[in-house]
């Protein structure tokens, strides 16, 4: 599909500037919700779409993405429901396309200032990039067209005690479901449930900071091993952590918790992972009311395709977001991460830079702009990659 001309007509629009002042979306009433839809259009020019080590392919990709929200509200109750569709169209690579869906539903109800509930559920329809998941390095065209997958999510949580009460608990329990569409090789899947309990514990030491108490547990069930001759890779991760958070202390708000993670393998073939140093903190400095920054620093263990048996993860990151006036707005992120596959060779050092500009045309009609760096750095010669995307996105409301 050729798409030139729609190109030029969005750069275009960068030049042209109005004095209208940012508001929010309008809504309209439908019952007792209030419905809100958008229309994001961007469009981006990818110069390594297959994430590729060398002969890159690089190609021009529009995405269509309708959204609508319904939002009901009753005293300190709500209701909300969102449904995004996003489609892409390639300028060269038609076998690229996709057609991403999702709905999320979340539910608040507070039976009074002391107890509180939290429901959520979820179905998405999504895909991987050739060149991402199962596809990466020289297998990126072992397929002829991204993978597809279906997630399901559900669950909820309990809070006792208010915003101001001396102590706090919050218990929680929710289910992820992941099954990809293999229509190349079946045997080469990580289909999983995981089931999630989480407790939380905050005591007040002050007004604005609660001393926080952490316990996460997750039981991962694979359909079915990778491979009929490797060992299975259902697990139980165990992790404990402890700090403080914060809000609106002088300019900062934030948390840093501190702790330790497990991971044992059910089949004894996969060395268990016991009692590891883990971290996740976050912190936000709003300098004035023009400049915000956010600083994060984590680690995050999670599930891996290919050989290996998860993948442990420290990540830094940064982010700068300035309100140069009423209608424009410039951003930046960094993201620095070394992803560590256990039970494989395999080591990755990670870094994503994006630089963007946000401008307000109409209360209903946003510009943005954006250039994004994005490198991975593997011990292993034929994952590593660079690319650079370049985008010019369209945002409607009512």
């Amino acid at each position: 599909m050729k798409i030139h001309g729609l190109r030029l007509w969005m750069v275009s629009l960068l030049a042209y500037s109005a004095q209208a002042a940012a508001t929010d979306p309008s809504s309209f009433s439908m019952g007792m919700f209030e419905v809100t839809p958008e229309l994001t259009v961007d469009s981006r020019y990818n110069d390594n779409i297959f994430s590729s080590f060398e002969d890159e392919d690089d190609d021009f990709i529009i995405e269509v993405i309708p959204k609508i929200s319904a939002v009901a509200e009753k005293g300190a109750n709500s209701w909300s429901i969102d449904l995004s569709l996003t489609d892409a169209t390639y300028e060269d690579s038609d076998p690229d396309e996709y057609t991403d869906w999702t709905v999320d539903t979340d539910v608040h109800l507070e039976a009074n200032s002391r107890n509180a509930f939290d429901l959520f559920a979820g179905y998405h329809f999504l895909h991987e990039n050739r060149g991402t998941g199962f596809s990466q390095g020289e297998l990126v065209f072992l397929i002829d067209r991204p993978d597809t997958y279906e997630e399901v999510v559900y669950g909820g949580a309990y809070t006792f005690g208010g915003e101001d009460s001396k102590g706090r608990i919050k218990l929680g329990a929710d289910v992820y479901e992941k099954e990809y569409d293999r229509f190349d090789n079946p045997n080469l899947t990580r289909d999983r449930d995981n089931t999630n309990l989480t407790g939380a514990f905050y005591w007040g030491l002050s007004d604005k900071t609660d001393f926080v108490f952490e316990g996460r547990y997750t039981d991962i069930d694979y359909d079915e091993a990778p491979l009929d001759t490797n060992p299975g890779l259902d697990s139980e991760e165990v992790a404990f952590l402890a700090g403080v958070e914060w809000e609106a202390t002088g300019k900062t708000t934030g948390k840093v918790l501190v702790g330790v993670v497990d991971k044992d393998f059910d089949d004894n073939a996969r060395d268990d992972w016991e009692w590891e140093f883990t971290w996740d903190a976050e912190v936000l400095y709003q300098a004035n009311d023009f400049h915000l920054f956010t600083f994060g620093a984590a680690n995050v263990v999670s599930e891996a395709v290919g050989t290996s048996d998860f993948i442990n993860t420290d990540e830094y990151t940064a982010s700068w977001n300035w309100d140069v006036n009423d209608i424009t707005r410039v951003n930046a992120f960094f993201r620095y991460a070394t992803d560590e596959y256990e039970g494989d060779v395999r080591d990755d050092d990670l870094i994503l830079f994006e630089v963007g500009i946000e401008r307000d045309i109409r209360r209903w009609f946003t510009v943005s702009a954006s250039y994004t760096y994005d490198e991975r750095d593997s011990n292993i010669f034929t994952l590593d990659y660079e690319r650079n995307v370049f985008l010019v996105g369209l945002d409607f409301s009512l």
